[in-house]
């Protein structure tokens, strides 16, 4: 289509624009939408979950993109269109800023077949901001440069340079009353179940991947009929227009199977979100190497 094959050439030359002057972020009219020419139908910022960065510490903050309604975003395997959010940071010196820890996102599949992963409403992504010990100075800047996309028929690209100024302290800072929802929100899709080891890899045969989860990860969808979806980083692992089927062994095993794309291999280093259902029961994981924790 030509509106996305322009937003995504418009995407492709950020580099660009972010040596250009910066965007003025503001408000929608009196129907609550938001949008400008660079940020359209998305308010964006960065918010912070502690009300002060910690020297010698971690903290967490997001960056926030607060959508009209019936509009997505995507997340980091959009699927078979789309493109993530993206961030390019200018730090002083003693900061790091880990990657986006991506919530799990809302599968949809159309008419076509097409699958994409999407977030909806007030999109709020996880990172965490680390302090050296030597950190000098009583407040931190941190400078964004955002990319996004924004689509609900068509697509169109966002961007915009976002500021998060916060006073540095010596101890572990409060949370921050403002945010505390909206983080708990994100919390609330993050798959911590279970921990690293819930999840086991299967040494399938080419053409199928395989996750093993027992039952005493499982709480109220133990022993019960469950829907399941595979939701890997790195697209081409899994065929993911597929039903991923969910079954249980005698010794208590559930077993979630998804046929691969093609015949080859699974890669031993596959990661991914795995999602299981039943009535108004909502179970997520994490399958494969975790990331690293930021404030090592």
């Amino acid at each position: 289509m030509p509106v996305i094959a322009a937003a995504f050439a418009m995407m492709a030359t950020s580099a660009s624009w972010q040596a250009s002057a910066q965007p003025v972020i503001r408000l929608g009219g009196a129907s609550g939408g938001f949008g400008t020419a660079d940020s359209p139908h998305t308010r964006p910022s960065l918010i912070a979950r502690t009300d002060a960065a910690h020297r010698g510490g971690a903290v967490e903050f997001a960056l926030r993109l607060q959508l009209n309604p019936e509009w997505h975003v995507y997340w980091v395997n959009p699927g078979d269109a789309g493109l993530p959010p993206k961030l390019r940071w200018t730090l002083p010196e003693g900061v790091a800023v880990s990657d986006i820890d991506w919530p799990v996102p809302r599968y949809q599949k159309d008419d076509h077949g097409l699958v994409t992963y999407l977030y909806e409403g007030d999109v709020v992504l996880p990172l965490t901001l680390t302090l050296d010990n030597g950190f000098a100075g009583d407040r931190v800047e941190l400078v964004a440069d955002a990319t996004w996309l924004v689509c609900r028929e068509a697509c169109l690209p966002g961007r915009a340079r976002l500021t998060l100024d916060l006073p540095v302290v010596d101890s572990a800072p409060v949370e921050a009353e403002a945010t505390a929802g909206l983080f708990a929100a994100a919390d609330a899709r993050r798959p911590v179940s279970g921990g690293t080891d819930a999840v086991r890899r299967v040494d399938d045969p080419p053409g199928r991947f395989s996750l093993d989860i027992h039952a005493s990860h499982l709480g109220a969808l133990g022993g019960g009929e469950v829907a399941a979806r595979i939701m890997p980083v790195d697209p081409g692992l899994v065929d993911e227009s597929a039903r991923h089927p969910a079954s249980w062994s005698v010794d208590g095993i559930l077993r979630i199977t998804a046929p691969r794309a093609d015949a080859a291999a699974a890669p031993p280093n596959a990661r991914g979100f795995v999602e299981l259902r039943r009535g108004e029961h909502t179970q997520l994981f994490r399958f494969g190497p975790q990331p690293a924790d930021p404030s090592h």
